[in-house]
């Protein structure tokens, strides 16, 4: 699910800015679009993506580290089992 949402995160982001300069690019000297025009929807589709993708790189560090964490803990219960062992 991590790199899913990275991946969407991303592909939203350049095709939201693809979007955002043909657009731009193509009202040319014609009334339409401008900056402000192309802007109003661009920039939080853009901000969403850019967060989706954040997200999506969080849960791949959550993950990561829970699986760390798992192994400190069977490393722990090694010790403390050879140690019970020892004790006369």
């Amino acid at each position: 699910m991590d790199r899913f949402l990275e991946f969407t995160g991303i592909g939203i982001v350049i095709v939201t800015f693809g979007a955002a300069v043909a657009v731009f690019m193509s009202a040319g000297h014609a009334p339409g679009p401008g900056l402000l025009g192309v802007a109003t929807w661009a920039l939080p589709t853009i901000v969403g993506g850019v967060v989706l993708a954040a997200f999506g790189r969080m849960l791949g560090e959550l993950k990561a580290l829970r699986h760390e964490a798992a192994k400190q803990t069977g490393t722990l219960d090694k010790i403390s089992s050879y140690l019970s062992r020892r004790r006369p």
